[in-house]
């Protein structure tokens, strides 16, 4: 029987054709979907080992940095004032929140800014600047009195801890947001660098200051390693600005952000 060149039957409740791909198609199809494939595989690791291994690997000096300093403190100081050092920390995360809410939304607004990145990157960083300023103006001050009350009468002799506590996590916070803007620019692997002189800088002055100063030193400890990754990152975030041009390419013609990495 005569059979059409392309036909389409039902057969059992299925459809089936009589369409033959050349060889040569089939071969050509196969070979661009595979390129197209390795493209991809190769544009991900390149992200990957470009972008979100050194994101990930920031977290690490930063939680030590933020908690190494309390287990160290468990074999140098009286229980009791290590009592007062961890209330005075736990009072200060408060002064992290509004840097927090503000770090959430800097990364993906800086990459996704295009030509305006330098003009959203410098809003953000004066956003962080005003913010700590506010901190540090009305929450110090507040601290004398929050404090013993809201942890007990018997903390009273932690205030000044408090207090410099507090403004650890003001330059904490600070240094979270211009984190994020190297984040959003997708300079991520120059930040683990930074946090780790933070963390080295932190843990130094601790060993030093701690058996003189007790809980006092620890704090002071703890703004000079904030204080160390806030200058770090600030002048990453200079280098940055210097290298790229306004549309957000660096001297070598490839565009700030983890999608570019």
């Amino acid at each position: 029987l005569w059979e059409p060149p392309i036909a389409v039957y039902w057969s059992n409740g299925s459809c089936t054709s009589n369409l033959k791909w050349p060889e040569a198609q089939r071969t050509r199809t196969k070979q661009k979907a595979e390129q197209l494939q390795a493209q991809l595989d190769g544009g991900l690791k390149q992200t990957l080992l470009k972008y979100g291994l050194p994101s990930s690997l920031i977290t690490f000096p930063l939680f030590l940095n933020s908690r190494v300093d309390q287990v160290i403190m468990i074999a140098m100081v009286p229980r009791s004032e290590l009592g007062i050092y961890v209330a005075g920390v736990s009072f200060s995360l408060v002064a992290l929140i509004p840097f927090q809410a503000l770090a959430k939304i800097t990364a993906p607004r800086i990459a996704a800014a295009g030509q305006e990145w330098r003009l959203i990157s410098v809003r953000l960083i004066l956003a962080s600047v005003a913010i700590a300023a506010v901190t540090m103006l009305i929450a110090l001050p507040l601290t004398s009195w929050a404090f013993p009350t809201v942890m007990g009468n018997q903390f009273r002799t932690g205030v000044a801890a408090a207090q410099l506590l507090i403004a650890a996590s003001t330059l904490r916070g600070c240094a979270d947001v211009f984190q994020e803007c190297i984040r959003g620019l997708g300079l991520p692997g120059r930040a683990v660098f930074v946090e780790i002189a933070g963390l080295v800088v932190g843990l130094a002055t601790l060993f030093l200051l701690i058996d003189k100063h007790g809980v006092i030193g620890a704090a002071i400890a703890s703004n000079l390693g904030y204080g160390t990754a806030l200058v770090g990152q600030a002048l990453l975030l200079i280098v940055a600005f210097r290298r790229h041009d306004d549309r957000g390419r660096d001297t070598g013609g490839n565009s700030a952000g983890p999608a570019n990495q």
